[in-house]
């Protein structure tokens, strides 16, 4: 129950940041992969942090996936009523003559409670890494976080206008992919992470995009099918885990089965 509960989770995220982003128009600028990296940190950090301890703190035991529903629910609410508009709204704010927009005031927001959120699991297991001497350990199964959310930072900001939905599905799908592992292992107390060959072509691209090779029909084809890539490989390896899941409990969860008796 604990591996499909957390394991929705990691897919569900994603999809309600995304809607989050959408209610108040975002588009896909560099606010909407700075959203998805600051709800990608916090839930991350707290199975990472559980995969060393055994404990499952998400959001430091404060604020976890139920809260979040309740807060986009909330979102959603608000842009239905006054519009997708409102989160323009000039608010009063000391200091800023003319006051500070709604929705940079959110982000204020979301920023302080994802930053407190991600350091108390990561202060958390890091100590507990020192106290058990594998911090180094820790630090390597870390890699694979660091490196997509600096992709997923840079990119937008760096190669405006390059691809960028294309990216946002292969950056949700190489998270939703090593995010699902990384609770399996948790719970089965195996390695992680396992060689993760999709995430290792995204920093090429993003070094392809600065040197301007993926403009054109070459670039436009090559992150199609990186992006099919990510996607395929996400769907296969969570299909696989529910599957096997699935197996050993005799239930029949992607399948309609004959009614016995």
């Amino acid at each position: 129950g604990g591996l499909l509960d957390h394991g929705s989770d990691c897919l569900c995220l994603t999809s309600f940041t995304l809607g989050y982003c959408a209610s108040q128009r975002l588009g896909f600028g560099p606010s909407t992969f700075f959203s998805l990296c600051l709800s990608w940190l916090p839930w991350w950090l707290a199975q990472w942090e559980a995969y060393h301890t055994g404990v499952v703190r998400t959001g430091g035991a404060y604020f976890g996936i139920t809260e979040i529903e309740l807060v986009v629910a909330s979102i959603h609410l608000i842009s239905g009523i006054g519009g997708a508009s409102v989160w323009w709204t000039l608010i009063p704010v000391p200091g800023f003559p003319g006051g500070v927009e709604l929705r940079h005031i959110c982000t204020c927001i979301q920023v302080t409670v994802s930053t407190v959120l991600a350091l108390l699991n990561l202060c958390s297991a890091l100590a507990w890494a020192r106290a058990n001497g594998v911090v180094l350990a820790a630090l390597r199964r870390f890699r694979p976080m660091a490196l997509l959310a600096a992709i997923t930072l840079l990119w937008p900001v760096t190669l405006p206008g390059v691809h960028l939905r294309l990216l946002c599905a292969s950056v949700s799908a190489l998270y939703s992919r090593f995010t699902a592992e990384l609770v399996l292992c948790h719970m089965t107390h195996e390695e992680y992470p396992s060689p993760q060959p999709a995430l290792a072509v995204l920093p090429a691209l993003y070094i392809a995009g600065i040197l301007g090779i993926l403009t054109g029909r070459v670039g436009d084809v090559a992150m199609f099918v990186y992006t099919t890539w990510c996607v395929f490989d996400a769907a296969r390896y969570i299909t696989d885990v529910v599957g096997e899941v699935a197996t050993h409990l005799d239930v029949l969860v992607l399948r309609i089965g004959k009614r016995k008796g």
